[in-house]
């Protein structure tokens, strides 16, 4: 709920069925080609230079077998992460982990109509930035291609460099980011 927000956003819609409230005055940040062969598909941060600026990436990954919310989480808890539970952000379920080494905190969910692959949205610089991360990362919700905000351009869609699922080379579906 951007009435909620700390900050003046924008919707930022993805063709695979969902959108992110980002603030308005972040930065989108061009994808390397090394980004893009690691799943990255769409980058944004606060560039004013402050120290540990927020930042938000969003990664698609092959779920490699994970049927549930609890196969996710089950992966998460045999990696690096600490996971801090299931939860359901505005109608999507979602699996909440952070990374302390990494100062982030992160989704991970299934893509709306096909849960051969999962999503993971990560907020760094979360430990100075607690609320806006949070913000971002509960704003997750289901779009609709009526939606006034709904406008983009394409991205490629690639893999995950979340190391616990299959990461393949180079997918072909699409996905739209304002």
């Amino acid at each position: 709920d951007e009435t909620k927000a700390s900050y003046s956003g924008t919707w930022v819609p993805f063709q695979d069925g969902f959108q992110l409230y980002l603030p308005s005055d972040w930065s989108t940040y061009e994808l390397t080609q090394e980004d893009t062969d690691q799943g990255v598909l769409y980058i944004a941060g606060d560039t004013s230079g402050i120290e540990n600026s927020p930042a938000v990436s969003v990664v698609w990954a092959y779920s490699d077998g994970a049927e549930t919310l609890e196969d996710i989480a089950a992966v998460i808890q045999n990696s690096d992460f600490q996971l801090d539970g299931i939860v359901t952000i505005n109608g999507i379920g979602c699996v909440r982990y952070r990374g302390e080494a990494d100062n982030c905190s992160a989704i991970m969910f299934f893509h709306p109509t096909n849960k051969q692959y999962v999503f993971c949205v990560t907020g760094s610089g979360y430990e100075q930035n607690i609320d806006t991360i949070n913000t971002i990362l509960t704003s997750l919700a289901f779009k609709t291609t009526g939606d006034k905000n709904y406008r983009g351009r394409r991205l490629m869609v690639f893999n995950s460099v979340f190391s616990g699922f299959n990461i393949g080379s180079g997918g072909s579906a699409l996905i739209e980011a304002a």
